[in-house]
Formats: C-alpha cells, structure tokens, sequence
C-alpha cells in the first residue's frame, strides 16, 4: 500500500519535472514600446537567461549577450537595441526588479518577466 503510494507520487513528480515551466515575457525597448509578449514553455530549472534564449531558438527576438564565466552572462541587445548612452537591458520578475543576473535567476510555473531597456 505504501509503496504503491510512493510509485505514484514518484511518477507524479517526474512527470512535472517532464513538462517543465510555462513563463510570460514582455520585452519593452522605449515608452510604450513592446517588441515582443507572449508565453513560453522552459524546462525546470531554467533562468530568465534562458528564457530569452529560448525566444532566439524559436526566431522570435534576436538576442546578443557576453558571458563573464562565474559571474553570468549580460543581455547586450535585444532585437537590435543596444546596451550603451546610459540605457540597459533590466528585468522584473512578477513586479520585483531582480538583484541578481538573468542567467542566475530560477524561474517558478507562471512566472510574469518583463524586460526593459531603460536607465
């Protein structure tokens, strides 16, 4: 009885962590400019970096970005806006701005980020 109960709440979490997350992203890159909205699906585990990697993947937004090794990775540009002129790529997650970078920031199912070029 036990053991069945554990079979099936094994099954059950392997199955989540199968279907991974669903993700809303919002990308503006001026006053009341969105170049892209919409939901994606990311497998658990991935951070908001690579939820934007994923819109590259599928040629919904073009991305450039540097990797600084154990520091992450910076968004240098999305769609062809650059960082530079005291404007840079940000992001809030669920309304928070974030105090750690995209590429280490886990995203949780239902996620609402928005990212912004701003100062």
């Amino acid at each position: 009885m036990y053991i069945r109960r554990y079979i099936i709440a094994f099954i059950a979490l392997i199955s989540l962590s199968l279907l991974g997350l669903k993700v809303n992203v919002r990308i503006e890159s001026g006053v009341k400019k969105t170049n892209y909205i919409g939901s994606i699906s990311v497998p658990q585990g991935s951070s908001v970096f690579d939820a934007l990697a994923t819109l590259q993947k599928k040629k919904q937004i073009t991305l450039t970005s540097q990797s600084y090794g154990s520091l992450g990775k910076l968004v240098e540009s999305i769609n062809g806006v650059k960082n530079g002129k005291g404007k840079y790529w940000k992001f809030w997650v669920n309304n928070a701005f974030s105090r750690v970078g995209a590429s280490t920031y886990l995203l949780k199912d239902k996620d609402n980020v928005l990212w912004r070029y701003d100062k």
